[in-house]
């Protein structure tokens, strides 16, 4: 089983409905990526099991952000 998940399959997995999932993942609430904006998301399962217990999913992601450079 891989550790990535479709929004689709957290919701089936975890008991929650798709669009909770969404809404998480847009507002940052959920961390997710996302190729290309409006893209597909890719969830990490370790980010899910964070959120679930309320803790920071991108730690869990082990990704960082990139920053820009401001001159």
């Amino acid at each position: 089983m891989s550790d990535w998940m479709t929004p689709h399959q957290v919701a089936a997995e975890y008991d929650r409905h798709p669009m909770t999932v969404y809404k998480a993942l847009e507002c940052g609430e959920l961390h997710g990526h996302q190729k290309k904006r409006r893209g597909r998301w890719s969830v990490l399962r370790a980010s899910v099991e964070a959120w679930m217990r309320g803790m920071d999913g991108e730690t869990a992601c082990g990704c960082r952000k990139h920053l820009r450079r401001v001159a």
